[in-house]
């Protein structure tokens, strides 16, 4: 977080900093939050399998046969361990687990994980300073 604040960013956005909102909060007390949300926790999963089965593709090797430069990008290179991050403070699940291993899980566990992340969200950001926005209808709820 430091390297956020220490750069001169005053507004954060997704993945990590989704992860580590509540240390956010404590050093930043009144910051405003935005949570995202879908329709309903099955659209939410049938998304997260279609962008995760496309972020396979970045954390290929090159090979001759599928000449990936992805793994030359700096940044890609990061995100594979950012990935393995997700889901490893609120949500207390395994390394990796959220982004590789949901595989191996049953239906409706990412699902399941979604709602988790954002009742801990609501449970914990001042109804004042959270807005939840759905994608899908673009509702906008303030909580009450």
């Amino acid at each position: 977080m430091d390297l956020i604040v220490n750069d001169g960013y005053d507004a954060v956005i997704e993945i990590p900093t989704c992860e580590i909102y509540h240390d956010i909060l404590d050093r930043f007390p009144d910051a405003k939050v935005v949570l995202t949300v879908r329709d309903t926790k099955e659209k939410f999963e049938t998304s997260w399998k279609t962008l995760l089965d496309t972020m396979v593709v970045t954390e290929k090797p090159f090979r001759w046969n599928f000449p990936s430069f992805f793994t030359w990008i700096p940044l890609f290179s990061q995100l594979k361990k950012i990935r393995y991050f997700m889901g490893t403070t609120h949500l207390k699940l395994e390394p990796g687990s959220l982004t590789h291993g949901w595989r191996e899980k049953s239906e409706g566990w990412l699902a399941e994980q979604y709602e988790r992340h954002n009742q801990d969200v609501i449970d914990h950001i001042p109804a004042g300073q959270l807005l939840i926005f759905n994608v899908n209808s673009k509702r906008r709820t303030f909580p009450s």
